[in-house]
């Protein structure tokens, strides 16, 4: 049986890229092994501490890979869990939850981890799932799944210990949450670095440590013309906090008296939307209050924007756009008053793409963007963006994003590169054309 080769790596940058030495740390080297295929790299952050997971169709052994905030790395043997979906990790690894089907049913397990060997074993029970999965958490060493009850409107927040339900609450909305199946859905756990493919969902959970945002953009259906549509089409955002105190719901509602485009972020209970590209408006959820409108135009929206080309894996600065304004915003939280807009345009190229190896359960993959163990990889996207301040003009301190574009730009070399984020450090893991190596760095 073939194991992962690990390295610990303690030493800082300064050694081999001098001009960074304050900017990022190697923390890290994985030996993922060489493959004919591309290997499917998950993960999330835990604490202060990285989860990966590494996916390869050619080897029914299946390793997971913890990094510590120290650069110390501890392999764990998951093979049990191959091909599964894991939903949540408590603390040091102690325990995984993860999702299986049983009969027609999604069905959630407890692997418990043995500290010493790093050996799983499935503990008995499980825990049916009452309806569609909208995202997943850890709190307090238990997890927690978020559903729409079936045949209701109801959305329920069910806290599991082992493989038993120890709590659960349930908020009665006044609307079906997937009343339209094609949406795209996101969860997004604050403090975590959120894609531009996440920000483009049509349907968002945004987890609080006391409350969950959900909004939905019920956006023109662009695959047919306005004449084709329904009478009475309403184009509008409808924005959902659950109190997860006192176990109430309230819901607002933003209207468009035009086919246009719009999409919309939540950020410290403030609702953030983009619509036509060009009209941004920041509201207080609370209140209801406008805070501030922006229309960009092409004298005050920059020109020169940043570009990743996910088939290069390369990143342009000083690239040309005569677009104003994006399709996709990200709100990043420097502190609780002040945040930077990352605002762009996200899209794949027109062609063939070359397989890469996903979960072959087809009736699981709905779950794969609202669980917390997802891809870390950017995928074969293209991305145009820019960082704006609230006050929407360019942003002096793009925060983390920013210190990985500063230093992307110098290394151009990684054909791999994927991010994960616990609060104000992100983790960028890359490998070489041509290696098996991964490096994760921490900026």
């Amino acid at each position: 049986m073939r194991r992962y080769r690990l390295f610990f790596i303690s030493v800082f940058l300064v050694l081999v890229f001098p001009n960074f030495s304050q900017a990022q740390q190697l923390i890290a080297e994985i030996d993922i092994g060489k493959s004919p295929v591309s290997k499917r790299i998950n993960g999330t952050t835990v604490g202060d501490s990285i989860f990966l997971t590494v996916h390869d169709p050619y080897n029914p052994i299946q390793y997971a890979f913890w990094i510590y905030p120290d650069g110390q790395q501890k392999q764990v043997d998951i093979h049990a869990l191959r091909n599964k979906i894991i939903c949540g990790i408590t603390e040091r690894g102690k325990k995984i939850y993860f999702f299986d089907q049983s009969r027609k049913e999604f069905v959630l397990k407890c692997m418990v981890i043995d500290s010493l060997t790093g050996k799983g074993t499935i503990l008995p029970g499980e825990v049916i799932i009452p309806g569609k999965l909208l995202g997943s958490y850890i709190e307090k060493g238990n997890l927690f799944l978020i559903c729409s009850v079936e045949k209701s409107y109801d959305l329920a927040i069910l806290g599991i210990r082992d493989s038993r339900i120890i709590k659960e609450m349930k908020f009665a909305m006044t609307y079906d949450l997937l009343r339209n199946r094609e949406y795209s859905k996101a969860f997004i756990l604050a403090g975590t670095y959120v894609k531009p493919q996440q920000a483009e969902a049509q349907v968002k959970i945004f987890k609080y440590p006391h409350e969950i945002f959900i909004s939905i953009d019920e956006i023109p259906d662009e695959r047919i013309g306005p004449e084709e549509e329904p009478k009475g089409t309403m184009y509008k955002s409808t924005v959902t906090r659950l109190d997860l105190v006192t176990g109430k719901a309230t819901t607002r509602s933003y209207f468009e008296s035009e086919r246009h485009t719009f999409t919309t972020f939540v950020s410290h209970a403030k609702v953030y939307r983009l619509v036509n590209r060009v009209d941004l408006t920041v509201m207080d959820f609370s209140s209801n209050e406008v805070i501030r409108k922006i229309k960009f135009s092409k004298e005050n929206f920059p020109s020169n924007l940043l570009h990743r080309d996910g088939e290069k894996n390369t990143l342009e600065t000083e690239y040309e756009s005569s677009m104003v304004g994006g399709s996709f915003l990200i709100v990043d939280s420097l502190s609780m008053d002040r945040g930077t807009i990352t605002i762009g345009d996200h899209y794949k190229p027109i062609k063939r793409v070359p397989w890469v190896p996903v979960v072959p359960a087809a009736t699981i993959v709905s779950l794969l963007g609202t669980v917390l163990i997802n891809e870390v990889g950017t995928g074969l996207y293209h991305t145009s963006y820019t960082y704006l301040n609230e006050a929407g003009t360019v942003a002096d301190d793009g925060g983390p994003r920013k210190r990985i574009d500063d230093f992307e730009i110098s290394n151009v070399k990684y054909s791999y590169k994927g991010y994960l984020q616990s609060h104000n450090t992100i983790y960028a893991i890359y490998r070489e054309k041509g290696s098996h190596i991964l490096k994760i760095f921490r900026f």
